[in-house]
């Protein structure tokens, strides 16, 4: 009963999707093409190791449109990669920029010997411009 209920609802998925149920692990090929009363159209083969057997004729108008939603969809992820890697290394610029900014007015205001630590707590939650202030720390404090 189960079996067939997914076989079902595989077969209903890909006339409304294109695509099987994800459980159901199909695999696709390219079986050729056909005549359809549209003209014609690309048959592909749907199955899996359960034995869920079906075939997807898609016609020239539906190709396209799959194609050109397919280029648009490519076009946005390429645009949010682009823009992510943009907005990190923006974060990352106003951090160093934050950190130096705190460091200066902590050892103008309290000195070497008091200033460590609080630049050091501050770094802790920025993360990121912790680097720097190491390798830029105080080797020994003024008496």
């Amino acid at each position: 009963m189960l079996r067939s209920s997914k076989a079902e609802a595989s077969r209903l998925m890909l006339g409304w999707f294109a695509m099987a149920h994800p459980s159901a692990q199909a695999e696709y090929s390219y079986a050729g093409e056909a005549e359809s009363p549209d003209g014609k159209a690309y048959v592909i083969d749907v199955k899996n190791g359960d034995g869920f057997a079906a075939r997807l004729f898609i016609d020239e108008q539906s190709r396209l449109h799959l194609r050109s939603l397919d280029q648009h969809m490519a076009r946005l992820i390429d645009d949010l990669s682009r823009g992510r890697q943009e907005s990190v290394q923006d974060i990352r610029s106003e951090i160093k920029i934050l950190t130096r900014t705190i460091a200066a007015l902590a050892l103008g205001s309290f000195g070497v010997s008091l200033a460590w630590p609080l630049i050091t707590s501050i770094c802790l939650v920025g993360g990121f411009g912790l680097r720097i202030l190491i390798a830029n720390r105080p080797r020994s404090a003024p008496a």
